[in-house]
């Protein structure tokens, strides 16, 4: 992904892209965020709220590379159409659910539907932007990306609130509502164009005597590093997952209680805006795999944070941590990852980020209960605190290899 080209930055297509992320990451903060809430209220146990939450992101893992390499390589649906085609089986998903009595093998296999529709969105609508900003057409992603998690944050409180009044009939209304805005605007999106490299950007891509690849292991073959750099990210995508989930007990551990958790969400969520939002200025100076080891130092400060608070005042300052952490990881491994990819292969590096965050999902709902009834909360955050260290050491080597480090220094 180069910068070097001088293209003015399009307003009206970074207007309508944010608008898109705004209410892309509404919907997912009302599922997400009260997913546990949702589930407690109709009957499911914590046992059973992580397995639902697990088996989401396990099939978001398996769909979205498949998904991904049949757009990537499609000559009859353009990516567009199948954003918009994956988002109306979404608000079919959640409107079956609000209709059906709640069965609870119906649920599980709507709600798990839900939520592997909203981590399949991810990428693509990541990768919506990136064709754009391929084509030499700027879009200021980091800008866009930033409103959404000012959406998160916004939508966490009111949803909270909301929900206290209503009852948990909300998050599903408020998904709906989401996704159908997600639709017009898809829809309304300036159709993607054959994707027409800029010289800057040709002279910058990898060169590569390979044969583009056709399958899974060719492709993490043709990529040397990658699978490392995937590997480490999961790590640390494990415990801000496991995090996430359970940031509950946490709480309730340093004498907090529920109504902190919405109030940490928005903290974390909004001091994501600025960074994310001048990111675009950020990766012109530093290059993205720079700022890719600057996440990953943060996110170890911000577990060594959260291990040492001992107060609710001491865990919510631990919040503003986010700013260094995953506001900086989204958008640099988005960059990252489309530097080092041919065009042909640009979605599918999309959807392997996204597979790391839905591993990270898995293996964070499954183990953070596991330590939680097995042990306790400090040891939980000392097992989280110990992946992290590990993640960030493999996405230093794995971004190192010299066959990745081809792309342009100043992004």
């Amino acid at each position: 992904m180069s910068q070097k080209s001088k293209a003015p930055v399009d307003h009206r297509l970074t207007i309508r892209y944010a608008i898109l992320q705004v209410f892309y990451w509404m919907a997912f903060s009302s599922i997400f965020t009260y997913a546990a809430v949702y589930l407690h209220d109709h009957g499911f146990d914590n046992q059973q709220v992580g397995i639902t939450l697990a088996l989401g992101y396990l099939t978001a893992m398996i769909i979205q590379p498949v998904a991904a390499a049949f757009v990537d390589r499609s000559e009859t649906i353009s990516l567009n159409q199948f954003c918009a085609l994956t988002s109306s089986v979404l608000l079919a998903a959640v409107l079956t659910l609000m209709a059906l009595p709640k069965v609870f093998p119906v649920m599980v296999v709507l709600f798990v539907l839900i939520e592997m529709l909203i981590l399949l969105l991810q990428p693509l609508l990541y990768s919506l932007s990136l064709n754009f900003i391929n084509q030499g057409i700027a879009v200021n992603f980091g800008l866009a990306r930033g409103l959404g998690s000012g959406s998160f944050a916004l939508t966490s409180l009111l949803v909270g609130i909301a929900i206290a009044r209503f009852g948990t009939s909300v998050v599903l209304v408020t998904c709906a509502a989401s996704t159908m805005l997600v639709i017009v605007f898809i829809l309304n999106f300036k159709a993607e164009q054959p994707i027409t490299e800029t010289i800057s950007e040709i002279a910058h891509r990898p060169v590569s005597q390979k044969p583009l690849p056709e399958n899974t292991l060719q492709f993490l073959a043709h990529y040397p590093g990658f699978p490392l750099f995937l590997v480490g990210l999961v790590l640390i995508l494990t415990n801000q997952q496991m995090f996430s989930n359970y940031q509950i007990n946490i709480i309730e551990h340093i004498g907090g209680t529920s109504k902190i958790l919405g109030m940490a969400a928005a903290i974390a969520a909004i001091t994501e805006i600025p960074v994310m939002g001048y990111f675009s200025f950020f990766v012109r100076k530093v290059s993205a795999r720079k700022l890719l080891l600057i996440s990953a130092a943060f996110f170890i400060v911000k577990a060594l944070a959260t291990l040492l608070a001992a107060n609710v005042g001491q865990f919510l300052f631990s919040q503003i941590f986010q700013a260094g952490s995953y506001a900086i990881y989204l958008p640099a491994s988005v960059y990252y990852v489309n530097s080092i990819m041919h065009s042909g292969d640009t979605v599918k590096g999309q959807a392997f980020l996204g597979v790391t965050f839905t591993m990270g999902g898995i293996i964070g709902s499954l183990l953070g209960g596991f330590l939680l009834d097995a042990t306790s909360v400090p040891v939980t955050l000392i097992a989280g605190l110990g992946m992290t260290v590990l993640g960030a050491i493999l996405v230093y080597v794995g971004t190192r290899r010299k066959d990745q480090t081809t792309m342009v220094e100043n992004q």
